[in-house]
C-alpha cells in the first residue's frame, strides 16, 4: 500500500490495488509459515492461493477484471507470497514484481528447519509470464530466527534469475545496495510502470532493448533462452 495507494487515481492508468495483511502465521503455528501459508503449499489446500481465487473472482463480480492485467509484487515476505502466487497461477497472472525475493521451488532456494523443508511444486500452467526482480546486496538478508537463521535474500534473487529465466520467463533485475529496503528511486510509481508495460502476454519484451528514461542505471535485462 505504501508503494501504490497514492497512485490508483490516475485517470491515465487506473487500477484496482488489494493488499493482504498477513494472519501471521510463523514458525510454530498450524499450518506452519512465514507471515502467509507460503511454505508448505500443494493442490489441496492453501489459505492464501485460495484466498487470490476468491478475492479475484469477486473483484471480476463487482468490477470486472481485464484479466490481460492480473498482476503480484511485494517486498519480503509479500514478494515470497508473490512468487509462490506466480508458481500456482502463472497462467492468471501477466508479470509480477518482487523486492527481495526467494522462490522454494528451486532447490537451490530451498529452505530447511532441522529435517522439515519448504514445499514448493513445479510451476502449475505454461504461459511464461516477465519478473521484475529487485535485491539489496550482499545487506539484504532477514533473521527468521535471530542468530540462528536467515534469509540470504540477495543471493536467492540471483538464483532465482536463472531459475526464472531457465523457465521461459524474462527477467529485469535491478540492484540497489541498500540492503532489505525498499530503493528510494525504484518507488511505487516505476513498479507500476512496469506492470503496465506488460499486459499479459507482451512480446518482444519492451524493456529488453531500453528502460524508461526515468529507471535508475543499476537494472539489468535478463532474456530467456
Amino acid at each position: 500500500l505504501d508503494l501504490v495507494a497514492a497512485e490508483v487515481d490516475d485517470p491515465d492508468r487506473p487500477f484496482l490495488a488489494v493488499a493482504a495483511e498477513s494472519i501471521p502465521l510463523d514458525l510454530g503455528t498450524t499450518p506452519l509459515g512465514f507471515e502467509w501459508d507460503m511454505l508448505m503449499w500443494d493442490d489441496a489446500a492453501n489459505a492464501d492461493v485460495d484466498m487470490f481465487d476468491d478475492v479475484l473472482a469477486c473483484l471480476d463480480e463487482a468490477f470486472g477484471v481485464d484479466e490481460d492485467r492480473i498482476y503480484a509484487m511485494g517486498f519480503s515476505a509479500g514478494a515470497i507470497m508473490t512468487n509462490m502466487l506466480s508458481v500456482a497461477r502463472s497462467e492468471v497472472l501477466a508479470a509480477i514484481a518482487s523486492y527481495s525475493v526467494a522462490y522454494f521451488s528451486d532447490t537451490n532456494q530451498q529452505m530447511c528447519f532441522g529435517s522439515l523443508c519448504t514445499t514448493w511444486p513445479a510451476f502449475q500452467g505454461t504461459s511464461p509470464f516477465p519478473a521484475l526482480l529487485v535485491r539489496g546486496g550482499p545487506e539484504d538478508t532477514y533473521d527468521v530466527i535471530a542468530g540462528v537463521f536467515a534469509i540470504d535474500f540477495d543471493q536467492d534473487t540471483l538464483h532465482s534469475i536463472d531459475y526464472l529465466t531457465g523457465l521461459g520467463h524474462d527477467v529485469v533485475e535491478c540492484t540497489h545496495d541498500l540492503g532489505h529496503e525498499l530503493p528510494p528511486d525504484l518507488d511505487g510509481p516505476r513498479f507500476l510502470e512496469y506492470l503496465f508495460d506488460h499486459p499479459k502476454g507482451t512480446t518482444p519484451d519492451p524493456y529488453a532493448t531500453a528502460f524508461p528514461a526515468d529507471w535508475p542505471d543499476y537494472c539489468t535485462f535478463h532474456a530467456a533462452p
